[in-house]
């Protein structure tokens, strides 16, 4: 597989796995909600941005690594963790 073809598939995933849980918005808040939307698009744009660092001919696993390298070296925390914390915290607070 191709970097472009791991590109692809991934923010394919990850728009489908977004669409699949659409319906879940009914059970969290409209804010987190739109963090939650949010977070789907920053991960997309993460993506992207590897996949241009690559040069052309990069294999599946080139993209998978680089991608792994770049959350590595995030100065600050993965986007999903705040979001995740929020979403325990309405939790917490409905149950």
């Amino acid at each position: 597989m191709s970097a472009q073809d791991l590109q692809l598939a991934m923010i394919g995933s990850i728009r489908s796995e977004f669409e699949h849980n659409l319906t879940q918005q009914i059970y969290v808040s409209n804010q987190l909600w739109s963090h939650i939307s949010n977070l789907k698009e920053e991960i997309i744009k993460m993506i992207v941005a590897v996949g241009k660092t690559l040069p052309e001919g990069s294999t599946g696993a080139d993209m998978s690594k680089a991608v792994f390298q770049f959350m590595l070296n995030q100065k600050s925390t993965f986007p999903t963790v705040p979001i995740l914390e929020l979403l325990k915290q309405e939790v917490r607070e409905l149950y």
